[in-house]
């Protein structure tokens, strides 16, 4: 599961929104689920997972927090780091 943490208030979230959405797609058939929290909204989730800036993805496989992005990142290096976890994790 790779979780967008965001607010519509932050320029850079609207900025990563678009490459994260297509990554979405990208990956819709190979079982990553994608999703979004707006921290505004549930600020008690965003702490339990210690997020304190914005954007941060975090990446969770078996309810563990396997990886955390802070800040965004161009499309192609964000696939890098989505694919180093996918290995990380299938291993």
């Amino acid at each position: 599961i790779i979780v967008d943490n965001w607010a519509e208030w932050c320029g850079p979230c609207k900025s990563f929104g678009p490459i994260y959405d297509a990554l979405q797609k990208e990956y819709l058939t190979k079982g990553v689920i994608f999703t979004k929290l707006n921290v505004d909204h549930h600020q008690a989730i965003a702490q339990q997972f210690q997020v304190s800036g914005i954007p941060t993805t975090l990446f969770i496989y078996n309810k563990k927090l396997v990886h955390r992005q802070v800040g965004m990142a161009p499309k192609p290096q964000f696939k890098q780091i989505i694919e180093s976890v996918l290995a990380k994790v299938s291993q």
